[in-house]
């Protein structure tokens, strides 16, 4: 209910009129949004990789992890690979899926993934460590 009695029925209002510190004190609430947190969940297990393949089981078994927040990173990784071998055509369809994507009508679970995820700084995150990982197998 706002302070003049009113009551409120969406969130956005009601946070609006809530004060400034009460607010922030909602805010902290939000998990950490570190660009790099994929990268620090599995730098230490990736950077043990010495090829392809071994980089390919890492990932494989971090991903039978579901629960694990090393599931969700390893699923990240995975995400950036795959649309990297993608053609130029696999490419354009992920990205205008993600351009056009619509929630609750767009329902296929694995192009989802990219939604949120695709060219933002955590991806660049990943890509970064990621190029430098693989140019260091030999």
């Amino acid at each position: 209910m706002s302070k003049t009695g009113t009551v409120l029925t969406d969130l956005t209002s009601i946070f609006a009129a809530i004060p400034e510190k009460e607010r922030e004190v909602l805010k902290s609430l939000q998990p950490s949004a570190d660009p790099k947190q994929d990268v620090t969940r599995l730098k230490e297990r990736l950077e043990g990789c010495k090829n392809y393949t071994s980089l390919k089981e890492s990932l494989d078994s971090l991903v039978k992890l579901k629960g694990d927040p090393k599931y969700r990173s390893a699923k990240n990784f995975i995400l950036l690979i795959s649309y990297n071998l993608k053609t130029a055509e696999g490419k354009k369809i992920v990205n205008d899926y993600v351009k056009n994507y619509v929630e609750g009508v767009n329902k296929d679970k694995s192009m989802n993934n990219y939604v949120g995820y695709l060219n933002s700084e955590r991806w660049k995150e990943n890509e970064k460590f990621l190029v430098n990982l693989l140019n260091s197998f030999t």
